[in-house]
């Protein structure tokens, strides 16, 4: 529950693409709503809306509302708080992240781009995000788990599949 108020709070979605999935919603026989997509349909609303971490000054105070209403909540088998005091230090150093405008998502920058339309859901739009380093880094990581025995061999063998994936990759990346 705790992690949910957190994301909740963190990532906001985007108006215009809540109405428009809210719109799409209604127009379902039985009309749904929002709230009923985000309970059964997550990732649907994932796929189809883009989400913004908004800046500090809106971020902050939602962020500390969650951490004093599930910090003292106690822990039903220990009969302790919920966040002990490394915990308090760690929400700290988070809200002054927070602060710093390090969570927030860069004014004027987009970071997500349209990859297609949901043929199955009234064309809504399909968005991929580029919050993390998924975009830049992934790339080449994602190749390397289907290139990998998954168990059952040698340390050699594994070392073999990693180099002959690496020569394979620099080859193509050269030419």
């Amino acid at each position: 529950m705790t992690a949910h108020a957190l994301q909740d709070a963190i990532f906001i979605p985007d108006k215009e693409d809540k109405d428009r999935i809210g719109a799409f919603a209604a127009s379902l026989d039985p009309p749904q709503t929002w709230a009923t997509f985000l309970r059964y349909r997550a990732s649907f609303l994932w796929k189809c809306c883009k989400w913004v971490i908004p800046p500090p000054e809106v971020l902050y105070p939602m962020v500390v509302k969650v951490f004093h209403t599930y910090g003292p909540l106690k822990d039903a088998k220990t009969g302790q708080p919920l966040f002990n005091k490394a915990a308090w230090k760690s929400a700290k150093n988070i809200l002054s992240l927070i602060q710093n405008g390090y969570l927030s998502d860069p004014p004027g920058i987009a970071l997500y781009y349209q990859i297609g339309l949901d043929s199955k859901n009234g064309g809504l739009p399909i968005y991929r995000c580029m919050h993390g380093t998924n975009m830049t880094g992934g790339a080449v990581h994602k190749q390397i788990h289907s290139q990998v025995p998954v168990s059952g061999v040698s340390p050699q063998h594994l070392y073999a599949c990693l180099l002959d994936f690496i020569l394979r990759h620099n080859l193509l990346v050269r030419l």
